[in-house]
């Protein structure tokens, strides 16, 4: 019988073509629909609960008798397991998945869509990682068997990727791509959520802050717990993160991607000229000197990849394939040749295990290990290997029986790489990354070992939370700028426009977009693509001011001279070194558009960012007849000019009180800093020359609505900068006056303001809110990592958890403290 499949001409970039002959059917495409029927038509191996797909758990491959089935500490569910009790592990049931999603029966795909959405473990919408099966019922969390509803985040980014495979899959009608589609995306943003450690280090290729863990469990326990990374999770986790990129245009995958590569690369300790691999199952991150290593946790003696696990870990090339079709590096390039020059040129024998050095445990031939190697070879030294190796594995198979090497079983674990190998081959997933949302390149420069790293210092970093852009709806600012009269950087202009400008990002690169110098201000704006950064820099006398006046919610660093701005700072005044010139004077400034950018969340919510508005500052030799802003006085003052730290300050929020947090001056510039119940606003405020002050919003949580005043010099949600004259006391109306405005009492402030303190004293490399009523901070102490949440709750109370693994450290709030202590505490501070 010939199976006919729609797939026969849609991948002619495939690295097999899909329509060439086949070894049982006609064509190659034939062959993957006959091998995924066999797999699935044994109920042994794939059954059903209703419309929900099951896959039992076996101890081996090779059989599936009821003796087979996982019993004991395994699956110990208190009663006796058979074909309709037992239980399942998504390992399987993720590699199922992704041959189903490159598949012809839509389904077989609902009902692996269906056992997702059922066996989610709490971690957002990621599946627990074992699961049982009592009968007719579906237990994801069954004590014995899954206590603590832990993940396995191998399991999750393959089945994003099934899902993601099966949304483009023309088999299947649109309404089903649409749900697999949207399932993807939320699993996407849940796995970075949940499954990976954010905490910036310095490593030998550059800072990574992004540190892949086994499951949601090792996440929260942090990089230095027992089993943090397995060797085999990389190649799927990163593959999926690239799906995720194209598919939803969100370049923060694939900025993820890249650093899991160089997780990866890291825990190989790989020096860029002798291929090395992770130290053997697992690992845990130990840092020395700052930077992290991998230090063995699994299969250690002798520490060497172990025979089941660790050798998925030749996946990592196949990721590198995927990659180069998106169009971006992500730094496997050399590594990938240099394993394939040492190890994979016969397409008939392989290693797939190996020792930190890079050294062989021994050459291994059939169906699992040339399936594996066949997925290495794609994006390895040499892809034209990539077919006879396939071929190799799949001439292990028996239409006879239906089984690999005569076996009772098709099995699934070991059978799935040489059955994923053909599909990928024949491009049944091809689309998923060469059809898609057009995403800006990242950095494509590749890594480059160093054995020499300076330790950052990450004691004022803070880890931003995981958001979704939809690139596609990202209006980027245009300048409208009248080119007669205004002079570019290129152009050779002295004094401000001589001084270099430079923009770095988290995530993607800094693309010069507009430079334009108007009289002595200068205004340069970048695209990124989370959104545009615009600076302004204006000399004033001797000194040179910056003002950030537009940026995403990224981190990024963007400097002018030595003026820089970042995510947090707002304003910078320095000394620049150039010849004084007399630059020339123009009397156009620059026109700022204000469109929203519209950032979309992974479930398609779009969220509007306001662009702040910004009122520039008039040169200091501005013309006298140039507009002067709403705020500002034309009349010279007629009282006493007051010091800056005794000038009155106001804030006003129509759903919210404000209370001061700080207030601090220096000089003649005054920094304060005052807590809303959207978060805290910062604003800078500094004398000028001829009786002027300059306000400037610093800092303000997304959104806020507020007003806050120095003086009569205000900024808003709307407005980042006033400049005013000094001593003009009136105000907007409905505004408090005074110095003081009041301050609320801890039982009723934001969560965003709770005073946290850590004991021993530690580094604080993590703050930041969940929703908007608990919050997360993350400490390195002498005694290792410590993680707390504090969420306020009824009545002006609060709760406080341990997140991580107990140690001698503890978090305080006041007296309230978890760690050493235990691992919960209530508090009602006033």
């Amino acid at each position: 019988m010939t199976f006919l499949s729609v797939f026969a001409n849609t991948a002619s970039g495939a690295l097999l073509s899909p329509a060439s002959p086949g070894r049982w059917q006609s064509t190659r495409s034939g062959d993957y629909d006959l091998l995924v029927s066999s797999l699935t038509s044994n109920d042994h191996v794939v059954t059903t609960i209703g419309d929900k797909m099951w896959i039992p758990w076996f101890s081996t491959s090779s059989s599936c008798t009821v003796n087979d089935l996982q019993h004991g500490d395994n699956c110990n569910s208190g009663q006796t397991i058979d074909f309709t009790h037992n239980c399942m592990v998504t390992d399987e049931f993720s590699q199922v998945g992704v041959l189903v999603g490159m598949g012809n029966s839509e389904m077989q795909m609902d009902e692996f869509y269906n056992t997702v959405r059922a066996i989610k473990s709490g971690f957002g919408n990621i599946p627990a990682w074992r699961v049982y099966r009592n009968g007719d019922v579906i237990e994801q969390c069954k004590q014995g068997i899954n206590d603590n509803c832990d993940t396995a985040s191998d399991a999750t980014a393959r089945i994003i990727i099934s899902l993601f495979s099966a949304s483009k899959n023309p088999s299947f009608s649109d309404g089903a791509k649409q749900r697999y589609h949207d399932l993807a995306s939320a699993l996407s943003n849940d796995m970075v959520t949940y499954e990976v450690k954010d905490q910036c280090l310095p490593t030998k290729f550059g800072t990574v802050c992004h540190w892949l863990a086994a499951g949601s469990r090792a996440a929260q326990g942090g990089i230095a717990s027992t089993d943090f990374g397995y060797t085999g999770y990389y190649p799927d986790a990163i593959i999926a993160m690239l799906a995720a990129c194209k598919q939803t245009g969100d370049s923060n995958y694939c900025g993820i991607a890249k650093d899991f590569a160089l997780n990866y690369l890291q825990a190989s300790n790989f020096d860029g000229s002798h291929f090395t691999t992770p130290p053997g199952r697992s690992f845990k991150w130990t840092l020395i000197n700052g930077q992290p290593k991998a230090e063995c946790t699994n299969t250690c003696s002798p520490v060497e990849w172990d025979s089941a696990d660790a050798p998925r870990a030749l996946g990592l090339c196949q990721a590198n394939y995927y990659a180069d079709q998106i169009g971006v590096d992500i730094g496997l390039n050399s590594y990938c040749k240099m394993w394939g020059e040492r190890y994979m040129g016969n397409p008939n024998l392989a290693p797939i295990q190996f020792q930190p050095d890079g050294t062989q445990v021994s050459f291994q031939s059939g169906y699992f290990a040339q399936g594996l190697q066949a997925l290495f070879q794609s994006g390895g030294n040499n892809p034209s290997l990539f077919v006879p190796t396939l071929d190799n594995a799949l001439s292990h198979y028996s239409t006879s029986t239906g089984t690999w090497d005569h076996s009772a079983c098709f099995g699934v674990y070991t059978q799935a790489f040489a059955v994923r190998a053909l599909g990928f081959g024949i491009g049944r997933d091809e689309t998923v990354f060469t059809e898609g949302i057009a995403i800006p390149l990242i950095n494509t420069t590749v890594p480059i070992a160093s054995g020499n790293v300076t330790p950052m210092d990450v004691s004022n970093t803070t880890i931003i939370p995981h958001a979704s852009v939809n690139i596609s709806n990202t209006t980027v600012i245009p300048t409208s700028v009248n080119s007669s009269n205004t002079t570019s950087l290129s152009a050779g202009t002295e004094g401000i426009s001589s001084l270099k400008s430079s923009c770095e990002v988290q995530y993607g690169v800094c693309t010069p977009d507009s430079d334009v110098t108007t009289g002595t201000c200068r205004t340069i704006i970048w695209s990124t693509p989370r959104g545009p950064i615009q600076i302004l820099g204006c000399a004033k006398g001797d000194a040179v001011e910056v003002y950030r006046q537009a940026y995403p919610d990224v981190k990024f660093n963007a400097c002018l001279g030595s003026g820089c701005m970042d995510e947090m700072r707002g304003f910078d005044r320095f000394t620049p070194v150039y010849d004084p010139v007399t630059p020339p004077v123009n009397n156009t400034p620059p026109v700022i558009n204000t469109t929203p950018i519209n950032i979309s969340p992974v479930n398609n919510t779009p969220q509007t960012i306001n662009t702040t508005q910004v009122i520039i500052p008039p040169a200091d030799n501005a013309p006298a007849d140039q507009a002067v802003p709403a705020n500002m006085s034309s009349d010279p003052p007629t009282s006493p000019i007051s010091p800056i730290a005794s000038m009155q300050v106001s804030c006003s929020s129509p759903v919210s009180t404000c209370w001061k947090i700080s207030d601090t001056t220096d000089g003649d510039c005054r920094s304060l800093v005052y807590g809303t119940s959207f978060g805290n606003v910062k604003v800078l405020s500094c004398l000028k020359e001829d009786e002027y002050m300059e306000v400037y919003r610093q800092e303000a949580p997304e959104n806020a609505e507020f007003t806050f005043c120095v003086d009569a010099g205000c900024v808003s949600k709307d407005q980042g900068f006033a400049r005013i004259i000094r001593g003009s006391q009136a105000r907007p109306e409905g505004m408090t006056s005074g110095p003081e405005p009041v301050v609320i009492p801890l039982t009723t402030a934001t969560i965003s303001t709770l005073p946290f303190t850590v004991k021993p004293e530690g580094t604080l490399v993590g703050d930041y809110m969940e929703g908007s009523s608990c919050r997360k901070v993350q400490y390195n102490t002498p005694f290792g990592w410590v993680e707390a949440k504090a969420c306020a709750k009824d009545g002006g109370s609060y709760e406080l958890y341990l997140l991580s693994e107990p140690n001698e450290g503890s978090v305080c709030i006041g007296d309230a403290c978890v760690g050493k202590e235990g691992g919960f505490a209530a508090f009602t501070n006033s």
